[in-house]
């Protein structure tokens, strides 16, 4: 059960960021962002007990990060892509839950991954990326250390495949499988297995 605070008040942030991209050649790039964003009044989940949750504004709290990013083109038919975020997010200040003070802001993974190849040879197309997650706290005390089990957000790792074929230039068909190494991982519910989807797109 949730409980509303009838004295919420709307957060509030301030933000800055810098980035720039370099292109190695015409076919390689890399890109670079630091960013930086100041919370007041942040509005979380302060929970009272295993089965009761208040959502309550906290004072002061802080989120810094660093997204990188790279693609270079393999051959005329394939692409590599490749990214990372770190993120650095924390709870500053908040007198109504001090134990928080310190701790990871909820609902914020401190790595995030990903990796993709895509190729384009003539009507066939193809896509197969991998991406990653770090556990991710859902209380605000950072006391939920347990993974694999329901209600968790463990770190986990998805690879997913995509085949597709344009029978014309009005109709193009593809075979997505999805979690494809079939991982089992909980955000907050168990996530989807291995499972598969056929698509067809008519165009006029």
């Amino acid at each position: 059960t949730t409980t509303g605070d009838p004295n919420l008040q709307p957060e509030r942030g301030t933000t800055w960021e810098v980035g720039g991209e370099f292109r190695f050649t015409e076919g390689a790039k890399a890109t670079a962002t630091y960013y930086d964003t100041r919370l007041s009044d942040l509005i979380y989940l302060m929970q009272v007990s295993t089965t009761h949750s208040l959502r309550i504004n906290a004072a002061k709290a802080k989120v810094q990060g660093i997204e990188l990013g790279a693609a270079i083109k393999l051959a005329k038919w394939l692409e590599l892509d490749a990214n990372y975020a770190y993120i650095d997010s924390k709870m500053l200040e908040n007198a109504t839950d001090p134990l928080s003070v310190g701790k990871r802001l909820t609902d914020s993974p401190r790595n995030i991954a990903g990796i993709g190849l895509a190729a384009q040879q003539g009507d066939w197309s193809g896509m197969l990326n991998a991406r990653y997650v770090s556990h991710i706290f859902w209380n605000a005390q950072n006391t939920d250390v347990v993974e694999g089990v329901p209600g968790s957000y463990d770190a986990h790792t998805m690879v997913n495949a995509k085949l597709g074929y344009a029978f014309s230039k009005m109709v193009k068909g593809s075979v997505a499988v999805n979690n494809l190494l079939d991982k089992k991982a909980y955000s907050y519910f168990l996530l989807p297995g291995r499972n598969v989807t056929a698509e067809m797109d008519f165009s006029f």
